[in-house]
């Protein structure tokens, strides 16, 4: 991993804002690395979860449209769906009106392995953030508010989705 604290120190930045973000970046990368973890012990990946979590709340969204919103490109998209379709957890169907279009739909099969995986996300979720005292999850989470509110005021609003 590279070491951002000597990069930004070389930056002239606050050393206690580098060290911030040193260990916001660390808790990033362990936090998804375990996830990946955890889920490969179900024979999932993260893709497949976030796809699932996407068309139960806009079943038959067209494949772009599903790339566009998780921010991945085409082909991985089309990897993703690959393989859930071979599992039965989605259909892919032609639209309608428009035959130049794919829409994705997820099945019965879909939905339990949504859940499967939701329940996953829960249990690490209250293994790690959960071990937290209220308080302190009080206080990351106004924390994590507000610095989500100044990523906001310097990205522009097309480029990013909360």
């Amino acid at each position: 991993m590279r070491n951002y604290r000597t990069m930004i120190e070389m930056e002239n930045m606050e050393p206690l804002t580098a060290q911030v973000f040193a260990a916001l970046h660390r808790t990033m990368h362990l936090h998804q690395q375990l996830m990946v973890r955890e889920l490969a012990k179900e024979g999932s990946h993260p893709g497949e979860v976030f796809c699932l979590r996407q068309l139960l709340k806009h079943e038959g969204m067209t494949q772009r449209d599903l790339a566009d919103h998780l921010h991945v490109s085409r082909p991985w998209i089309t990897r993703i769906l690959q393989v859930l379709e071979k599992s039965g957890a989605v259909v892919r169907r032609d639209d309608e009106q428009d035959q130049r279009l794919t829409r994705v739909y997820i099945t019965d099969k879909g939905r339990e392995r949504e859940l499967e995986l939701r329940q996953i996300w829960g249990r690490y979720l209250n293994e790690t953030i959960g071990t937290l005292s209220n308080e302190e999850k009080q206080d990351l989470e106004r924390l994590l508010t507000k610095l989500n509110a100044s990523l906001l005021e310097v990205a522009p609003e097309q480029e990013v989705q909360e």
